[in-house]
């Protein structure tokens, strides 16, 4: 995901992290291929807004109007050319909605080039041809259909300024406060996150930061009460067991993601030919020679 921290901090999270005993359960929708592949469609909208140097709530909107999409039109989505579409539209759109407008040309060229297929290569920027003059065509009327999707509102909330304001009143540290805001990013890759509202999804990432960091007792004085029906998140208009809920499903995207690692490191290791293995069965490093 964005932030990369399941790698480094996932035994940490499963055993700190009160959504493992709170009873919540994940509900993410569609099936588990389904998912992964929106989260690395997910990863390249977060590349190429990264090259288009969209502020970040521009490319979450992006993000969050492309999994709109999904679950209304998820058939067409399985068309590659379809799919590239889309995700040119949701970029596009999101750019003029957040008054931080590209060329259509550039966002074309910056999916193009980012927007590879799971265990492919890049591809090329498309040449000044009748494919392009097509496509831009096609992303007028896609865009149409995702406004028609979404019912035009446009006026979604986003969790980063509401953690920045939580920030300041809650008097966090700027490290917990950074690993908070990598949370918030990696909450675009699981679309069943999304449906919790901006102030809960701030609030959990909070709770994850603090647990990670060792700040939670600093949150818990607040309201003089380690209780979660008295918790912090009261403050804010948040309820726990709804925090707990975004805590979990963010962990079992984290525990997927391992998984899928896992099982493609390992599909690897077996398609290595005999003579790249150590003896133990272990990959050989190869050494170069100038």
């Amino acid at each position: 995901m964005a932030s990369n921290i399941a790698g480094e901090n996932l035994a940490a999270l499963r055993h700190l992290s009160p959504a493992l005993s709170s009873g919540a359960t994940s509900r993410s929708g569609g099936s588990q291929e389904d998912l992964r592949r929106r989260r690395g469609w997910t990863a390249a909208m977060f590349r190429a807004g990264h090259r288009l140097r969209y502020p970040q709530e521009t490319t979450s909107t992006a993000i969050i109007l492309f999994h709109r999409f999904c679950e209304s039109e998820a058939q067409a989505l399985r068309q590659r050319d379809r799919r590239l579409v889309v995700l040119v539209t949701c970029l596009f759109l999101a750019g003029k909605v957040r008054e931080t407008p590209r060329r259509l040309r550039d966002v074309i060229n910056c999916l193009h080039v980012t927007a590879a297929e799971p265990g492919g290569g890049a591809v090329e920027p498309p040449r000044l041809d009748q494919a392009y003059w097509d496509m831009k065509e096609q992303v007028v009327e896609c865009e149409q259909a995702v406004l028609r999707i979404i019912g035009f509102d446009m006026d979604g909330e986003h969790p980063y300024r509401l953690l920045l304001n939580y920030a300041r009143s809650l008097r966090l540290s700027r490290e917990l406060v950074q690993l908070a805001w990598g949370f918030v990013n990696d909450f675009l890759f699981i679309p069943s996150a999304l449906e919790l509202s901006p102030p809960t999804l701030a609030c959990a990432a909070i709770s994850l930061a603090a647990r990670l960091t060792d700040e939670l007792n600093d949150l818990n004085w607040i309201t003089g009460s380690e209780s979660e029906s008295e918790s912090w998140m009261g403050l804010f208009g948040v309820d726990a067991a709804s925090a707990a809920l975004a805590c979990n499903l963010l962990l079992d995207g984290y525990l997927q993601e391992a998984e899928q690692e896992a099982g493609e490191n390992g599909a690897r290791h077996r398609a290595a030919p005999p003579s790249s293995r150590g003896a133990d069965g272990t990959e050989a490093v190869a050494r170069r020679h100038q």
